[in-house]
């Protein structure tokens, strides 16, 4: 074979010698260089055009193998998606089997939702109560031993002045313990209603009442699937349907979990049709 100089060189290689990659583009495949150029990392071979011997018109697929090919692509593009992605689709789903299986058994299960004095060291100055069949087990609001902060009062819109005819703690006190005895108590962010009730309990020398609690607003963030590279977490999202009452954000919440049940619980994965290929990915680079 014969040494050629890299192009704008005195030993070019002359107009009927082509690359590899200028081969395809003619829909021409070579069989045997009839030059080359060496450069400092590899060897570029060159193919004469008019020559048989060097070159020979490049097979063309069947509509049946270009078809397997594009299925083969498809499948290709869909691992890649799964091992980076899938993961968070697993949440929704995960999400949507749970909020199906709590559905179907609703008598083991009631809603929770309270209106608090504030943020911190609160007090429960309004909590509702439903079952998993939509019925009102409690709704009632509740006289706190200190003032609504002004904050507080701007999101549920509850005063001081409502307050003054309306039963204490401790007197709702049994029929809260009544409404979510035995039942599993889910609650749109579970830790600050807990908190709140247990602070009511303490400073009333109540016992604390003993109560397992499922958070929906983790299931519902993991079904709704905004994950924070951040934070590491997925984001949590504000109720939807929510109207800052105890009693409409537990019928918000059963909404909810009938919308998370009737989404699939099959993967949800994007047109990996439609999707572009990769840089170095060759069309007409095809296995036969």
């Amino acid at each position: 074979m014969i040494e050629y100089s890299y192009w704008g060189g005195d030993n070019e290689p002359t107009e009927n010698l082509k690359t590899t990659k200028q081969l395809a583009e003619l829909g021409l495949k070579g069989i045997k260089p009839a030059g080359y150029i060496e450069t400092r990392k590899y060897t570029i071979k060159l193919y004469d055009i008019n020559d048989n011997n060097s070159v020979k018109p490049k097979k063309q697929p069947t509509p049946k193998q270009l078809e397997a090919l594009k299925k083969a692509r498809i499948e290709s593009r869909k691992k890649a998606w799964i091992k980076k992605w899938g993961w968070i689709d697993q949440y929704r789903v995960d999400a949507v089997k749970r909020s199906r299986e709590l559905l179907s058994t609703p008598d083991s299960w009631v809603i929770l939702d309270t209106e608090t004095t504030g943020l911190y060291n609160c007090e429960v100055i309004e909590i509702a109560v439903i079952d998993g069949h939509k019925n009102i087990l409690l709704n009632t609001r509740v006289k706190p031993t200190i003032p609504i902060e002004y904050e507080a009062y701007q999101v549920h819109g509850i005063s001081d002045a409502d307050l003054i005819y309306v039963p204490s703690f401790n007197v709702i006190y049994p029929q809260l313990k009544a409404a979510i005895k035995d039942k599993l108590v889910l609650i749109y962010n579970d830790d600050f209603d807990r908190n709140a009730i247990a602070h009511c309990c303490k400073i009333r020398s109540l016992p604390l009442l003993q109560y397992q609690t499922s958070c929906m607003m983790y299931l519902y963030a993991g079904w709704y699937g905004c994950y924070s590279e951040y934070w590491n977490d997925f984001q949590w999202q504000k109720l939807p349907g929510g109207d800052h009452t105890a009693l409409g954000d537990c019928l918000a919440v059963w909404d909810i979990l009938q919308t998370m049940a009737n989404d699939s619980d099959q993967p949800k994965y994007p047109d990996f049709e439609d999707a572009p290929k990769a840089d170095n990915q060759d069309e007409d680079d095809i296995p036969f």
